[in-house]
């Protein structure tokens, strides 16, 4: 492996303008290069559309960047190191047809990029620019292959440092437009590609000694496509479960704090759906106690791909399911039984999860919980605390009270203080679109909507900053008395300022949107 060293001899000077060839058709094992990318031309008339190019392999760049290519010679394998002392380089390896052989960034626990080939082919060449697209001088060392990876695999594990002076300013931009991370600067992250080839079940996870964050994104064309952000969900280390699509995808990896170098673990592994699957109770009747067991494989997460998302559950744990249906609006009281220590959580038909509890509040390891719910159909998914699973769960729910809606006016706008959930009923006329949407400081807010058919709109963050906001239309089958029903996100505890709108819909609104234009 390459480290740090004292150059003694160097090999040739070449300073040129972007193509740098030596004799006898290119770098091989031996050469070192001294070079000065002041020297160097834009990066697009090295490699078209480069900035396409290289976002589905983890670097993103701008195409005026200067940047240095070297053809290497055909044959056996090479690892290739580039150490520099005011830039952070980064290497792309490419063939004769300009496709992404592989790519090199920081190495060893320093900003030197590294990568390493098993075998050479014709017309290949390697790009040498700066992460952040400045000028310097640098030196490229070729020696004999190493163990190299940098894309990642599924079924394997890696190691990965984040380094405190690390400088990612063009992906920390990329980021910090994505409004569904919640993150200001990604400066420090470290951007790792995934080749997705068809549907997966995928779990992603890493392991630190430090907190860290991650973030999976799919490459759209020329777009980032959010698709999971994850802090804690495995103690302090963050985890992704779920199913992939085909296609490609990068997973950011950052420490929470950015304050200091990481060493962390990234583990790749495709997950068999059928061994997942939990046993489902059906609880047709309130006030009656139905039981069952959890079985081996049976991992919340093929039912709940939410799991790790919301407090108190993690996407592998063992579950068991109670599905029921509630009828009238009211208080329900929901009950778990089980000599071994459990968990629950009462999730909508949606995947939203109403509320979490683990001790009974009243003393014992019995989960137990009262919630004021609206019709529809609901699940109770319980969880062994530890590692005992052989125990019989049994569960049921019974009605509290059966509490009545206020009836509202349209429109509404009132600024209030709220402590408890706000359910209330308003009648809509046909003919008319309605804006129907909550703002807080205080609160991040759900907001449920059920029309005269029926029909259910949820919306959770979809007016930006946590705000719920919808725009439903209004026609002769749905018009008349709808529900709605405005709620705190997992059940946590209301105490603040509301500023809550029903009204015809105005002709300008906030856009909100988890995908951005590179």
């Amino acid at each position: 492996m390459f480290k740090k060293t004292v150059l003694i001899m160097v090999f040739s000077l070449l300073v040129v303008t972007g193509c740098s060839l030596l004799g006898g058709g290119g770098l091989k094992d031996g050469d070192i290069v001294e070079a000065d990318l002041s020297q160097g031309i834009n990066i697009e008339a090295l490699l078209p559309n480069a900035e396409t190019v290289l976002l589905v392999a983890g670097i993103a760049v701008e195409d005026d960047w200067p940047a240095l290519e070297f053809e290497l010679k055909a044959g056996d394998g090479v690892s290739l190191f580039v150490e520099a002392e005011d830039i952070d380089p980064v290497m792309v390896v490419l063939d004769e047809q300009d496709n992404v052989l592989t790519i090199g960034d920081d190495w060893d626990e320093e900003l030197d990029a590294f990568v390493s080939l098993n075998s050479v082919g014709d017309g290949v060449r390697v790009i040498v620019f700066d992460i952040s697209g400045d000028d310097g001088t640098f030196l490229l060392e070729v020696g004999s292959p190493e163990s190299y990876q940098w894309f990642l695999e599924v079924d394997e594990e890696y190691e990965f440092f984040i380094l405190e002076d690390k400088e990612n300013d063009q992906w920390s931009d990329l980021l910090e437009d994505v409004s569904d991370l919640y993150r200001d600067s990604w400066e420090t992250c470290v951007v790792l590609p995934l080749e997705i080839t068809g549907e997966k079940w995928v779990k992603i996870a890493v392991e630190s000694d430090v907190d860290c964050i991650m973030a999976i994104l799919l490459v759209d064309d020329d777009e980032l496509q959010y698709i999971d952000f994850d802090d804690d969900t495995d103690g302090v280390n963050p985890v992704f479960s779920s199913t992939l699509v085909s296609g490609n995808y990068m997973v950011i990896v950052d420490s929470y704090s950015g304050s200091e170098d990481v060493e962390f673990y990234l583990t790749v592994e495709e997950l068999d759906i059928d061994e997942m699957t939990v046993d489902i109770v059906i609880v047709n009747q309130i006030d009656e106690w139905f039981g069952g067991v959890f079985s081996e494989a049976a991992f919340v997460m093929s039912y709940w791909p939410e799991a790790g998302d919301y407090y108190g559950i993690l996407p592998e744990e063992r579950a068991l399911v109670f599905e029921f249906d509630i009828e009238e609006s009211g208080s329900y009281i929901f009950e778990v039984e089980c000599s071994d220590d459990t968990k629950m959580a009462i999730v909508d038909s949606e995947g939203v999860m109403i509320d979490y509890n683990d001790d009974n509040p009243d003393g014992g390891l019995d989960p137990m919980l009262i919630l004021q719910l609206s019709p529809g159909y609901y699940s109770a998914i319980v969880v062994p605390y530890g590692d005992n699973f052989e125990s019989e769960v049994n569960f049921r729910y019974s009605i509290d009270a059966v509490f009545e809606r206020e009836l509202g006016t349209v429109p509404t706008e009132e600024l209030f203080r709220m402590s408890s959930n706000l359910y209330t009923s308003m009648m809509f006329e046909s003919g008319n679109t309605y804006e129907i949407f909550a703002e807080s400081e205080d609160i991040d807010l759900t907001l449920t909507v059920v029309d005269r058919e029926g029909i259910e709109y949820f919306s959770d963050d979809d007016g930006g900053d946590f705000n719920p906001y919808l725009v439903i239309e209004c026609n002769r089958a749905n018009s008349g008395l709808w529900e709605i029903d405005l709620e705190a996100y997992s059940g946590e505890v209301l105490n603040g300022e509301v500023y809550f709108v029903v009204r015809e819909e105005q002709s300008t609104r906030r856009e909100d949107s988890a995908r951005i234009a590179l």
